[in-house]
């Protein structure tokens, strides 16, 4: 039985109403990076402790002693406003991801992966319940908000994402809806170009610009027999 590794990290902060944000990123030569986070404030932390950040570490490295993780990259960080406990981990492959995820396997009860002559099919479809979004009249839910999202660095032919930005796409689901299947179709034959940077293009602008001055002021020199 696989463990519950977002209750893990929920369970640093012991608190409800959390933001969830997951992230997939698949590079150019396929190996997936899996990233989690769940997000505090500040000002909630402190009505439950005079020193968070001792408090979010300590329980931090309770976690880190259980077997069961030891393939996540745990930590945590804080900033003015919010606590952050991350988990980090990376597969070879999309199967491989598909098929030892601790964290996708909490919410989707299945995950397909399909390659046909390099046109990859990526779906995710939820559970019935998601626990994590469970409240009654006592409890509120552990986390209010799930953010997925997905980057692949080739051309996309379909999705079912929300929103985009960069070539990440974005799922946002909130704690009042459920779960949503998560749908991906891309070309790995067509990889997406690298944009250059704004500022090489205006330094390289610039040279190009300084090189033809250069070269027409010694045109003219020449011309003029000097």
């Amino acid at each position: 039985m696989k463990g519950k590794l977002f209750f893990l990290i929920c369970s640093i902060f012991l608190l409800s109403g959390c933001t969830l944000n997951y992230e997939i990123s698949i590079d150019k030569n396929n190996v997936v990076n899996e990233n989690v986070s769940i997000i505090e404030t500040s000002a909630k932390l402190s009505t439950y402790t005079l020193d968070a950040e001792q408090y979010v570490q300590d329980s931090l490295d309770i976690f880190k002693e259980d077997e069961k993780y030891y393939s996540y990259s745990l930590s945590t960080k804080n900033d003015n406003d919010n606590y952050y406990g991350m988990a980090n981990r990376k597969y070879l492959d999309l199967e491989n991801f598909k098929n030892n995820s601790i964290i996708v396997n909490e919410m989707f009860s299945e995950v397909i992966v399909n390659n046909n002559n390099g046109i990859i099919t990526f779906e995710m479809n939820p559970k019935d319940n998601f626990e994590y979004f469970n409240k009654d009249t006592q409890n509120s839910a552990l986390i209010d908000e799930v953010n997925i999202k997905i980057y692949v660095p080739y051309e996309l032919i379909g999705s079912n994402n929300d929103t985009v930005e960069n070539n990440v796409y974005i799922w946002n689901i909130k704690e009042d809806e459920n779960l949503q299947k998560i749908y991906i179709k891309f070309d790995t034959n067509k990889k997406l170009r690298t944009p250059i940077p704004r500022n090489v293009l205006i330094i390289s602008g610039m040279i190009i610009f300084s090189l033809g001055l250069i070269i027409s002021i010694y045109i003219k020199y020449k011309r003029n027999g000097r």
